[in-house]
Parts: structure tokens; C-alpha cells; sequence
């Protein structure tokens, strides 16, 4: 009788025991399960972060081609106004007129200089916004 008191004792001890292994093994199974989707949601985190980078990068690129292109054109424009003023004495809307024409200005020249210094206008705003430094033009 003793002997069967042990063994049932003993059964009971392993049932507890093996209930205590099962919900330690199912709690570690969640956790990792946990860590497996914590990582699934970090990964598409840093896809998404690359993906925005990449396209920031390309913006920043192309504003910075947009900037050589107006630095260009200033340079161009400056050069123009030079050799005009100082052959004829005329003015920088003179030297625009030459340089986007090829000519003396009439009513559709001057539209199309006005037009230009505009559209030079709102590429430089449009960069002081974006945080570039924009060389600034000389005064008339």
C-alpha cells in the first residue's frame, strides 16, 4: 500500500511537472512568435525607409541640377550683359532680349523675357523653400 501511495504520488508530481514544462514551452512559443512578427514589422519599417530615402535623394538631385541649370543661365545672362552694355550701352533687358533672341526687342520678346525672368523667379523660390542657397542675381 505504501508502494502505491509513492508511485500515485510520484504520477502526480510528473502531471504537474508536465503541465508546468507545457505552459512554459507555450509561453516561450508566443514570445517567439512575438519577436518573429516584431521583426517582419521592422523590415517592412526599413524597406519603406529606403524606398523614401531613395526618393529624396532623387529630388535632391534633380534641385541641384536646376540649380547648375539657373547658375548657368546667370552666368550666361551676365556674360550677355557685359558684352552687350559695354558694346552698346544698352541694359540687361537689352542683353535678355539679345540672348533669348537673338535680336533687337519688340512686343513677343519681351513677353518671352518677361516670361523667362519669371519662370528664373519661381525656380529660385522654389529652392530657397527647399533649403538650396541660390546664388543671387545681379541689380539692373
Amino acid at each position: 500500500i505504501k508502494s502505491q501511495k509513492a508511485l500515485l504520488a510520484g504520477y502526480e508530481s510528473l502531471g504537474q511537472k508536465h503541465a508546468e514544462m507545457s505552459a512554459s514551452l507555450s509561453n516561450t512559443c508566443m514570445e517567439l512568435q512575438e519577436a518573429v512578427d516584431a521583426k517582419k514589422v521592422l523590415s517592412d519599417t526599413i524597406k519603406t525607409l529606403q524606398e523614401e530615402k531613395f526618393e529624396f535623394v532623387k529630388k535632391i538631385k534633380a534641385m541641384m541640377k536646376e540649380e547648375e541649370h539657373l547658375k548657368s543661365t546667370i552666368k550666361k545672362l551676365e556674360k550677355q550683359k557685359k558684352s552687350t552694355s559695354s558694346k552698346s550701352g544698352k541694359g540687361f533687358f537689352s542683353a535678355m532680349t539679345s540672348l533669348v533672341t537673338g535680336s533687337g526687342g519688340d512686343e513677343e520678346e519681351e513677353s518671352k523675357i518677361l516670361f523667362l525672368e519669371n519662370r528664373v523667379r519661381l525656380l529660385e523660390d522654389q529652392l530657397k523653400r527647399s533649403g538650396v542657397a541660390v546664388m543671387e542675381a545681379p541689380a539692373q
